[in-house]
């Protein structure tokens, strides 16, 4: 708005040294001209403030040449009419010294008639030039103060628009805090809303593994009862031999341990989906944990005719939950197990930075690329059949991969079919612990 006041201002003198120079008084258009050149540079246009102030200056200038002109010309005409006096006097006493006096008293009639017509002349052109001035500044001044007057009004309406301007960034202000707020809430519902999602996805997703696991469990379960069923169903009707009763026994105890190691396995996953699992960390033997491990499966091991080993020297010590990891290597070692027929199983370690890497390999069947992708998935009914045509959940794997993690580690398998698989674990060693061992 105060831009839009100079222009205005400036309008206004432009018209005005317009009608000044039309009617040449000068002194107006120099005052008019100075008025010009600081308006231009408020608006920083130097270039026009630097021409209208030369304008200015060369006004101020012809003014003073003008009265220093007149002046001159005063005094020239004066000195004129005196050197003409002087040459008439000299002729007229060359010519007529009788007539001196007589022509003397006209020429200075004549002169001062001459002056007095000069004089009259000079001061009707000044009461003109003062009557004209006069005139035009009236005309100047009534157009000063009608610029004094728009001023006076553009500066009220701008008065008015900065306080309406005002009002508005308040009220600006308030509707982005109204905004923000209402950005924050929308926020927080939209996390709250994908937080609820997310749960609801993992929901479907255990409740899809739950039937799963259920309708294969069942199936599982099913199987040794009604064997069991059978047997005593035969016994009681005293048709089996002794050694019948024997292999029977035999077929049905290796089916008990089966499904006591699915029960096992099973409590383990219900208690880790129901987050009651907690991790209670020890200083624990790899070493010591393996040969407790061989000793309870070496008896499924020699059923297949496998050879079942440690190649474990000296303690190996890690900072894990000694029940988890114990789940952990009996399910790597009995699917080693089920797979292996007539083979070699063996476990061992490496000792890394910070770290011991537990290795179990068998020679078995072997497992394929496209199934070693699903072997840790999310999806635990992924499973094939043993040596033997046993069968299994793919809950133990998973619950594997869950009880590593919880215990700071990793869990990866390398395989090729005809050619067995290792898979291989890792946990975080106890660094003073080692130092005492070493000591």
């Amino acid at each position: 708005m105060i831009l839009e006041n100079y222009d205005q201002a400036l309008f206004y003198e432009q018209q005005a040294f317009a009608i000044a120079k039309k009617m040449n008084v000068r002194d107006h258009c120099k005052e008019i001209t100075a008025h010009i050149s600081n308006i231009y540079k408020e608006l920083k246009q130097y270039d026009s403030a630097f021409y209208y102030l030369e304008k200015h200056n060369l006004l101020r200038d012809s003014i003073y040449d003008l009265d220093k002109e007149r002046k001159l010309a005063q005094l020239e005409a004066h000195y004129d009419i005196d050197k003409k006096n002087d040459e008439n006097q000299l002729l007229k006493k060359e010519t007529d010294q009788k007539e001196q006096t007589i022509q003397q008293q006209k020429l200075i009639g004549f002169v001062f008639g001459i002056l007095l017509i000069l004089l009259i002349g000079m001061l009707a052109a000044l009461l003109r030039i003062n009557h004209q001035r006069k005139k035009n500044n009236d005309l100047l001044e009534n157009t000063q103060n009608e610029i004094l007057n728009q001023k006076n009004i553009i500066e009220e309406r701008n008065s008015e628009l900065i306080t309406t301007n005002e009002k508005l960034l308040a009220n600006e202000k308030k509707l982005l805090d109204t905004n923000r707020r209402l950005q924050i809430t929308e926020k927080a519902i939209r996390r709250k809303n994908e937080n609820i999602l997310k749960q609801k996805e993992e929901l479907e997703h255990l409740n899809n593994i739950k039937d799963k696991l259920f309708s294969i469990i069942a199936h599982d379960f099913k199987s040794p009862l009604h064997s069991l069923k059978g047997m005593l169903q035969l016994l009681t009707m005293g048709v089996l031999t002794n050694e019948e009763i024997q292999s029977l026994a035999t077929d049905i105890n290796e089916k008990n341990e089966h499904t006591l190691n699915l029960i096992d396995n099973l409590l383990h996953w219900a208690k880790s989906q129901m987050q009651g699992l907690e991790v209670n960390s020890q200083n624990i033997d790899i070493e010591a944990i393996t040969e407790e491990s061989i000793a309870l499966l070496r008896p499924q091991a020699e059923k297949k005719e496998t050879i079942l080993q440690s190649e474990i020297t000296q303690a190996a010590w890690v900072h894990a939950d000694p029940d988890m990891i114990k789940l952990v290597i009996r399910n790597i070692i009995s699917n080693a197990i089920k797979y292996t027929a007539k083979g070699t199983i063996a476990v061992s370690v490496e000792h890394q930075e910070n770290q011991i890497v537990t290795k179990i390999k068998d020679t078995g069947l072997g497992i394929s690329s496209e199934n070693l992708e699903k072997l840790f998935g999310a999806d635990a009914h992924f499973t094939t059949v043993g040596t033997h045509k046993e069968k299994g959940t793919g809950l133990g794997l998973m619950l594997c991969k869950n009880f590593v993690e919880k215990n700071r580690g990793k869990i990866w398998v390398e395989s090729k079919v005809g050619q067995g698989s290792v898979f291989y674990f890792s946990l975080p060693t106890n660094s003073d612990m080692l130092l005492d061992f070493e000591n």
